[in-house]
């Protein structure tokens, strides 16, 4: 395993534990402090996708089907739309 693979690896697990941690409280607290919290977790959320994309490139290389294709944009749409449910909630929940 390449340095590089394990620096990505790093930064797209503490950044999507990040992402996941600030939206669980941001939905227990009912959208308390999303202020300050928008621009960390939109740029967590980012480094998320691009790190899982470079991950996935790097683990599957060209072996990638279309199966895996399609589960890709479910997931990354899933998770899309389950954050922006969650603010949604939160900022018309007040």
């Amino acid at each position: 395993m390449s340095s590089a693979f394990v620096v990505v690896l790093s930064l797209h697990m503490l950044s999507a534990t990040f992402w996941a941690g600030t939206s669980f409280a941001l939905a227990r607290s009912g959208g308390a402090g999303i202020e300050r919290l928008r621009a960390p977790q939109l740029g967590a959320a980012l480094i998320a996708v691009l790190s899982g994309g470079y991950l996935g490139q790097a683990m599957h290389g060209d072996t990638v089907t279309r199966m895996q294709q399609v589960r890709v944009i479910r997931r990354r749409r899933g998770g899309v739309e389950g954050q922006l449910n969650s603010l949604r909630s939160a900022v018309y929940s007040r």
